[in-house]
């Protein structure tokens, strides 16, 4: 993305498959690979599996699209609050997936707006990944509103 900035959500709900089984041993997803347990040794993926997953997008809505547009991940979160060995292989999957998607950049470009200032990571080497529902101006205001969000009245 322009921006340099990949989502990764963790989720409070499992993913839907046709088979409750394999569900249990689903960590995660980007967009073409699912990650298992399977995954904690070494990180490969499942793109077979992966067709088969309904992603929860009543409940996530367009974060979820926003995700998988980022080179990002959705994980299912209360495999954190399992058995302690399987929270561990979760952790390790998702550690090892969030860190591929990590891009190195040596600067940043900054400007001053509004008394204060503004910097954002430099542009990466590759052609950046173009969203299309979101623009550059739509992206900067959810940062701005994410660094300084606005006073809401209180209707107590």
């Amino acid at each position: 993305m322009e921006n340099s900035i990949t989502l990764h959500i963790l989720m409070n709900d499992e993913f839907t498959l046709s088979k409750k089984r394999v569900a249990k041993y689903l960590f995660g997803v980007d967009s073409t690979l699912a990650y298992t347990n399977k995954d904690y040794e070494r990180l490969v993926g499942d793109f077979g599996l992966r067709k088969q997953v309904k992603l929860p997008k009543d409940k996530l809505g367009v974060c979820i699209s926003l995700a998988m547009e980022t080179n990002g991940t959705v994980w299912a979160g209360g495999k954190l609050s399992g058995e302690r060995g399987a929270a561990r292989r979760f952790a390790t999957v998702v550690g090892s997936r969030v860190s591929r998607s990590g891009r190195v950049c040596s600067t940043a470009r900054c400007e001053c707006r509004s008394a204060r200032l503004h910097c954002r990571p430099c542009r990466p080497d590759r052609d950046p990944l173009e969203l299309s529902f979101w623009n550059t101006e739509d992206i900067d205001e959810l940062i701005d509103l994410a660094m300084d969000p606005p006073n809401l009245p209180s209707f107590r």
